[in-house]
């Protein structure tokens, strides 16, 4: 690679050459182990959690639609994300720059969906809670067309990103475009949920605010701040990167652009023990499948010590289990 495509990994990635350069193979192998056991355990629980949320009632509530998709993204990054830093991480300079734009690729449109997600979510929120009659009228295809848009708009942030990497866009400009598309959905979703607060605790709208639905949106207030404390101390630091070439080859600043990168993909694990905690329905759900298999055969077992014994009586507790 040459210098500049080196300058422009710094801007986007933890992995960049300025930082791996400066990790001994221990330090290196610390921090692959680190991503990989938040990779292992985000796929692992964003899958438990799609399976509840297909397997019970709450996939019938158009409210979880877009929780369904913020699922989806999380788990992709599991998939995919951060198996791809680990790989350049571990074989730095090893790579090829097809390689470094498809991880970017990918990163970037899963962490722009996340986060547009997130504001979609929160206007349903304030459409729900202030406008509960018309939303009572709202249809399916208003979901799934806030759904496409997130996912629209991350593919074409992250094709500007990959037009940067070829030279056709300047660095810093798309910097300040990254910002603004990460920014502005912050910011609708902060404005979104204080308006939610006011309808809430001021004066409702149409009367007083249904429970199911105040815990509803105190939960997803929850996500959104835990999302906002993770997820952006990195981008905060690819700033830096990009406009301070000396803090950005400091070792200091290397180790915390990590931690932040860390983080970052962490965050992706956080939603379900959200949902595990506040949402009763979830979490009976989430208990009966990591359970079911121990149960039963525990059940199985018990049935076959009490025909056993029932035998002897005349009289069977339980049914024989039919092959």
């Amino acid at each position: 690679m040459s210098s500049t495509e080196r300058e422009m990994e710094n801007s986007t990635s933890a992995s960049s050459s300025a930082g791996i350069s400066l990790l001994s193979d221990s330090e290196k192998i610390s921090w692959a182990v680190a991503f990989g056991l938040v990779a292992a355990t985000v796929i692992l629980s964003n899958s438990l959690t799609l399976t509840v949320f297909l397997k019970t009632k709450l996939r019938q509530r158009q409210s979880t639609f877009l929780l369904i998709n913020l699922t989806i993204a999380d788990g992709l990054v599991g998939f995919l994300s951060i198996p791809l830093f680990i790989y350049m991480l571990m074989f730095e300079g090893q790579y090829s720059k097809v390689l470094y734009n498809v991880y970017t690729f990918q990163d970037i449109v899963l962490g722009i969906t996340s986060v547009s997600t997130l504001a979609f979510v929160a206007f349903e929120r304030f459409y729900a809670v202030c406008y509960p009659l018309l939303y009572r009228g709202t249809l399916p295809r208003a979901h799934f067309v806030m759904i496409a848009s997130a996912w629209l708009f991350g593919v074409v942030i992250a094709i500007l990103r990959v037009l940067t990497s070829l030279g056709l866009i300047h660095l810093k400009t798309f910097t300040y475009i990254m910002v603004t598309s990460i920014a502005t959905p912050l910011l609708i979703t902060c404005v979104m949920y204080f308006a939610v607060w006011l309808s809430t605790n001021v004066k409702p709208r149409y009367g007083r605010i249904p429970d199911k639905e105040r815990k509803l949106s105190k939960t997803l207030f929850i996500i959104t701040s835990i999302f906002i404390i993770s997820w952006t101390p990195f981008p905060v630091a690819n700033i830096f990167n990009t406009f301070s070439k000396k803090l950005a080859s400091f070792s200091g600043f290397i180790t915390f652009t990590y931690a932040t990168k860390l983080l970052h993909y962490g965050n992706s694990l956080i939603n379900p023990i959200v949902y595990t905690l506040r949402i009763t329905e979830f979490r009976k759900k989430l208990t009966q499948i990591v359970y079911k298999d121990s149960c039963t055969s525990k059940t199985q077992s018990c049935c076959k010590k009490k025909r056993r014994f029932s035998s002897m009586s005349g009289a069977f507790l339980c049914p024989a289990r039919k092959e």
